[in-house]
């Protein structure tokens, strides 16, 4: 059966405004400059140090667990974009209702779990690092950022 070109221009698009909208939503939950909010990512980093007024030992403590946590932040960033590429190639070559399509949407979607879950439990762990006065701000933060985060108007 021949494809029609308008078809398939349509699925393109559909994939290509899926594509973008998914690292969209990534990249505002990691990286929400216009709030300072987010799980993960530099924002989270910068204004613990900011605003935090950490000790050197609760700085050498959390070192480690930093470069841990951004080593598998990198990992699963390149996990999401191969889950991507294979999306794309399932919404262009299989279509809607497909099994192909269906596995790589439960890929993304898994990864993009996992990205949370590396995210969040980077926050307790270092938490247990800080003060009680200085993790009860870093979870007020964190609970500002997730309530900003679904206050917000999705198109």
């Amino acid at each position: 059966m021949m494809r029609k070109p308008r078809f398939i221009i349509l699925v393109a698009l559909v994939a290509f405004i899926a594509g973008a909208l998914g690292c969209w939503f990534a990249l505002h939950w990691h990286a929400r400059s216009e709030h300072g909010h987010g799980a993960g990512g530099e924002n989270f980093h910068a204004w613990i140090h900011e605003n935090l007024e950490l000790s050197e030992q609760q700085e050498k403590e959390m070192h480690a667990s930093e470069a841990a946590f951004h080593k598998k932040e990198a990992q699963l960033l390149k996990e999401r974009g191969e889950a991507k590429a294979a999306l794309a190639h399932a919404v262009w070559e299989y279509g809607k209702g497909s099994p192909e399509l269906e596995t790589a949407i439960q890929r993304v979607n898994h990864i993009q779990g996992e990205m949370q879950r590396a995210s969040l439990d980077h926050f307790f762990e270092m938490k247990e690092y800080l003060e009680p006065e200085q993790a009860e701000k870093m979870l007020q933060w964190l609970h500002d950022g997730i309530q900003h985060e679904h206050e917000q108007p999705h198109h």
